[in-house]
């Protein structure tokens, strides 16, 4: 029977880690300065970048690279990334890096910059984690990162997180900070949590206070058909409003009830309001009987025999409608 012969096996890893990270902004055998935006400045070492990051590898060995024969290398990066890229590089030489949300974006900027996959990865994992631990107020910062970066889960979960938080939103003075494509983009989610209609659109006369250019774009996305019958029809309210908040305001909230009448007038259903209308639309949107028609709120076409279906035709019926014959062509139920 062999005998196994004695073996010992050295285990040294920390100490060498422990070693390597000593010699980080070391003056001990450096070769290289990194430079970073005129205001960092970095002693590192060739060999220990080369081997831990393929862009320095590139940088450093290949002739076309004029940085590859300098002993100063100076780099350029986005103002938030310089502060933290001391610590990106300390990465290389102890494996070693703390995420935290003061930090997390730019060091996912330098890792995807130089292609640190692991890094870039853990800081993705993080932010998806964190993002409903925060306030609204990260939630917009954050959102704002993520769409400068391209990080489409992230910007689709704060997204998710601002909708439901949205009354937090319209409260604070964060408020006024939201970009106006951004708002826009909210306003459209259906996802979207509001005590009132109403509440939101006092809030969005706000936002417009400070951002007047953006007027119609915004106010195409309110759901007037939610608003009580008591705040529409409050005229010391509509008397606050801009001109162009109240012309919109008032046209449409008015058109609402409007529609909402005359349907329950064909239904011979005088209690009917917008809100029943609606649900009882669904049915006739399924059956193929009417469409919204397109480019005009608040309008509908019917698709079928309309004088089969109710007796009447389409100029009997807005004759006992009361509507006008200019608006035969496009008629509103």
């Amino acid at each position: 029977m062999d005998m196994k012969e004695p073996s010992v096996t050295l285990d040294h890893q920390k100490e060498i880690i422990d070693d390597l990270s000593d010699l980080f902004n070391s003056e001990e055998f450096y070769d290289v300065q990194i430079v970073v935006n005129s205001r960092v400045t970095i002693k590192a070492h060739k060999v220990i970048l080369a081997l831990r990051c393929d862009f320095f590898r590139n940088m450093f060995s290949n002739d076309a690279w004029k940085e590859s024969k300098q002993k100063v290398v100076e780099l350029t990066e986005d103002d938030c990334c310089v502060d933290h890229f001391e610590t990106f590089l300390s990465y290389f030489y102890c494996g070693c890096l703390t995420i935290h949300s003061e930090n997390v974006f730019a060091i996912y900027m330098l890792s995807d910059k130089y292609n640190v996959v692991a890094v870039k990865e853990s800081c993705e994992q993080f932010a998806l984690a964190n993002i409903t631990t925060g306030t609204v107020k990260r939630a917009i910062a954050w959102c704002h990162y993520a769409k400068h970066m391209s990080f489409k889960a992230l910007e689709d979960a704060c997204n998710k997180f601002i909708a439901l938080n949205m009354m937090e939103i319209i409260k604070s003075t964060d408020w006024l900070t939201i970009e106006p494509d951004h708002l826009s983009a909210l306003l459209q989610r259906s996802d979207l949590v509001v005590e009132r209609e109403f509440t939101l659109f006092r809030a969005l006369i706000k936002w417009l206070s400070h951002n007047q250019n953006h007027t119609k774009e915004i106010l195409q996305h309110i759901k007037y058909p939610l608003m009580s019958p008591e705040d529409v029809y409050d005229p010391s309210f509509s008397e606050t409003l801009s001109e162009p908040v109240k012309k919109d305001f008032v046209s449409n909230s008015t058109l609402v009830y409007q529609v909402a009448k005359r349907w329950g007038k064909c239904k011979n259903k005088p209690k009917m309001n917008y809100e029943k209308m609606s649900r009882g639309m669904r049915y006739y949107y399924h059956k193929n009987i009417i469409h919204k028609t397109g480019g005009k709120r608040y309008v509908y076409r019917f698709v079928c025999d309309v004088q089969s279906m109710l007796g009447k035709s389409a100029e009997e019926l807005h004759a006992s409608l009361n509507v006008r014959s200019k608006m035969a062509s496009s008629p509103q139920h």
